[in-house]
């Protein structure tokens, strides 16, 4: 059976505006060194 208020809860704390602008952020960073050419994963996160 599915814990509704447990859910609820879950769903309000990802979607409070401090996760959002961390999720955004994440995004925006994520692009910008993925379009660098000779950066790979490793290497952007050093």
């Amino acid at each position: 059976m599915i814990d509704v208020p447990a859910l609820m809860d879950g769903l309000q704390i990802v979607f409070s505006w401090q996760v959002l602008l961390f999720i955004i952020l994440g995004l925006v960073v994520g692009v910008i060194l993925g379009a660098v050419p000779g950066v790979s994963g490793a290497l952007g996160i050093a």
